[in-house]
């Protein structure tokens, strides 16, 4: 824990410090990530439980600061580390999801209460229980959305990239993949470096397109050389 910072404004002050602008412009980023998954999350709940009574959620704003203080942090060191002054995309994802799930600003308190009074069934115990696990993980649930939304273009509703094309099976590769990263995201997490791995494999053979800049960081592929 980087207790020496006391606020975001100190990361302006060290050596290879980010400018203010940097840091204002990832904050709100990050910030405006969380509001829309959790405006959509809800409306997901609402929509499968037909209740229009949700769960309370509390929004930690002092953990929130602690992460963007404590992934830019990080990615200041890997700055002076490797002298340079941008880095790249996959960096600041990873680090950001790693340090989100450190702090966990987003709490549903009392998860188990909001389901005790629902008509059960076999159907219904299973649906709910998925429910309540989402509610209780929702810090790895929201790392696992902006993770794959920082990877893909996920408004792009044509998905034209040139390895992949629109159809049932393509969206159930994509839902796939979502539950792998977010099951390693609640129970095999270990370190930033590993986000980074499962982003460059997904990269690798990507399921969507890849949003610009990031397919960058791939070596091209060689042409062949004339006879």
């Amino acid at each position: 824990m980087h207790i020496k910072y006391v606020s975001v404004d100190d990361l302006y002050k060290e050596p290879h410090a980010f400018s203010e602008s940097f840091v204002l412009d990832y904050a709100e980023r990050l910030a405006d990530s969380q509001k829309e998954f959790v405006v959509s999350f809800f409306d997901g709940v609402k929509s499968r439980t037909g209740q229009s009574m949700l769960p309370k959620l509390v929004f930690c704003e002092d953990k929130y600061q602690r992460v963007v203080i404590d992934t830019l942090f990080d990615i200041k060191r890997i700055k002076a580390f490797h002298h340079i002054e941008v880095p790249n995309d996959i960096k600041m994802t990873a680090y950001t999801a790693f340090w989100w799930i450190q702090r966990k600003p987003l709490v549903i308190p009392n998860t188990y209460h909001f389901f005790l009074d629902f008509p059960k069934n076999s159907q219904d115990e299973q649906h709910y229980d998925e429910l309540e696990l989402w509610m209780t993980n929702i810090n790895e649930l929201f790392c696992a959305h902006y993770i794959m939304s920082e990877i893909f273009d996920l408004d792009n509703k044509n998905n034209d990239c040139p390895c992949t094309e629109i159809s049932e099976k393509r969206y159930a590769e994509y839902n796939t993949v979502f539950d792998y990263l977010y099951y390693y995201l609640c129970y095999r997490l270990n370190s930033p470096k590993s986000i980074e791995l499962f982003i460059m494999g997904l990269l690798m053979h990507p399921i969507w397109k890849v949003r610009d800049g990031l397919g960058m960081i791939l070596p091209p592929k060689s042409e062949p050389s004339n006879p």
